[in-house]
């Protein structure tokens, strides 16, 4: 089943028994010490290697007693189990029911994340018996979901939702004068048939080409389809169609507003070589060599070039000016100290008499005179 973000396929075997792709305990196996006898508890495990859910890479979960991991960084309790997980089989568990034979238990070897619920019983349907499933997590992206005890029971929802599947979510921040308000969007949620779920089925979650998996503008484009509208935002280095949990950044970057024929910008030094051999008729035919991206650059960057070029110049006049100023400045000081120790040198040069004859002597006594006489 094609999911947009996920190809989801169901192994089911000829007859019960092991599905295909389940893990033995092997005694590397790690148990979740802290979830037994617990109901409606999660423990957090950091994983030993990037886990890209959603194309966004997961460095921690939260493995809880419900029978799914949490995938988000925002704790709350509305949250857990209503968005960004990845469920196996989400129901009302309590790990204090089976006592010494339920076990939550993982392990990692830093490719795989394997985490088994073995032999967890339902609170509120404890006579339906046992249950036992498990959840791999693989570096590329894909999930495997395995069944190994399913008992055959309709599960009630009345006081846990009841959930197989994925679910991913991305939160957007608004600030008021009284408070931050937060708010989660659900973009993308994957309910399996719950019919299809018995002993020995496998399911496989097959992460397709999601946009934000791409860290270059190349790739990015190349891999721009119906199916992934995938932009590139040069302003915080992204490939994305706008719906993942990096959607605050890409609104407030504008990355939005990218119009979709934008082509890769190139770097600053093709930018430069390229505006400028624009302006220049003798080196015409260097454009010829790709005219699409130069025509595609000059329209998308007309606008900002337009406005930097007459900054640039007043800016290059303001500084010359100011230069020429300080220079000029700066040399009549010298030319007039020289000039002062000169006279004062020799009083009897043209300079020298000149000094003698209007020091500011002079002009005290001429005007005491003037007043004296007034």
């Amino acid at each position: 089943n094609d999911h947009h973000y996920y190809n989801v396929s169901y192994v089911i075997p000829k007859s019960e028994g092991t599905p295909m792709y389940f893990v033995q305990d092997n005694n590397q196996f790690i148990r979740i010490h802290e979830l037994s006898n617990r109901h409606r508890t999660a423990y957090s495990v950091n994983l030993k290697f990037g886990f890209p859910f959603y194309g966004h890479t997961i460095n921690k979960t939260l493995v809880a007693t419900g029978g799914f991991i949490y995938t988000g960084d925002l704790l709350h309790s509305a949250l857990v189990g209503s968005t960004q997980y990845i469920a196996p089989f989400m129901a009302n568990f309590d790990a204090s029911i089976g006592k010494n034979e339920t076990e939550i238990k993982y392990y990692d070897n830093g490719t795989h994340f394997i985490c088994t619920w073995q032999k967890i019983y339902l609170q509120d349907q404890q006579d339906a018996g046992p249950f036992t499933f498990q959840v791999i997590l693989q570096n590329t992206g894909n999930i495997y979901f395995n069944y190994i005890q399913i008992p055959k029971v309709k599960i009630s929802n009345a006081y846990h939702d009841h959930r197989i599947g994925l679910s991913d979510a991305y939160m957007s921040q608004h600030s008021t004068r009284q408070h931050i308000a937060r708010v989660i969007t659900l973009y993308n949620k994957i309910d399996l048939d719950k019919e299809k779920i018995f002993n020995g089925v496998s399911v496989i979650f097959d992460m397709d080409q999601i946009c934000n998996t791409f860290t270059d503008c190349t790739s990015c484009l190349a891999n721009r389809s119906k199916r992934h509208n995938c932009s590139w935002c040069d302003d915080i280095q992204k490939c994305s169609d706008g719906q993942d949990r990096s959607r605050q950044q890409w609104i407030q970057a504008q990355c939005h507003n990218i119009h979709p024929d934008d082509v890769c910008p190139n770097s600053m030094e093709d930018i430069y070589d390229n505006f400028h051999f624009s302006s220049s008729s003798s080196s015409s035919s260097s454009l010829s060599s790709s005219p699409s991206s130069i025509v595609h650059f000059e329209q998308r960057k007309q606008s900002s070039i337009s406005s930097f070029q007459p900054y640039s110049t007043l800016q290059t006049f303001r500084t010359i000016l100011i230069t020429l100023l300080l220079s000029v400045l700066i040399l009549s000081l010298i030319a007039l100290t020289v000039t002062y120790i000169y006279a004062y040198r020799n009083p009897t040069s043209p300079a020298g008499m000149w000094l003698l004859e209007h020091r500011p002597s002079n002009y005290i006594a001429r005007f005491k005179r003037s007043t004296g006489s007034i």
